[in-house]
């Protein structure tokens, strides 16, 4: 790695690899219509997961920062498992779900302005 910006892109490709696998995973076990959302949601999300821990990875080789193991995982960590949990949240509560899609939308834009 030559350069801050390649640990970014490699970090970034392990994260669209990842969310290639687990679409291939989904897709086998609940059919080609959940390719449709997770193209739209997860796959950028896990992007920016990789993106966000390619960048720490490229400021502590290049820059010098003590940005050690568990601060790199920690923000895509929080990201992550914050979208996970607005997914996850019970449908029975009629006032969250309607704003379900709305919250995972600004999950994945917040995760990308980080």
């Amino acid at each position: 790695v030559v350069d801050c910006g390649g640990v970014s892109v490699y970090g970034l490709a392990a994260g669209a690899g990842f969310a290639t696998i687990e679409n291939i995973q989904y897709v086998l076990s609940f059919g080609a219509e959940v390719t449709y959302v997770r193209m739209i949601f997860s796959i950028p999300l896990h992007c920016c997961t990789g993106l966000i821990i390619g960048t720490y990875l490229g400021y502590r080789k290049f820059l010098g920062w003590k940005c050690y193991c568990l601060m790199t995982l920690l923000a895509p960590v929080f990201w992550h498992g914050l979208y996970d949990f607005v997914l996850m949240f019970p449908d029975s509560y009629q006032t969250f779900a309607e704003f379900k899609t709305i919250l995972a939308f600004s999950i994945l834009v917040g995760s990308f302005i980080y």
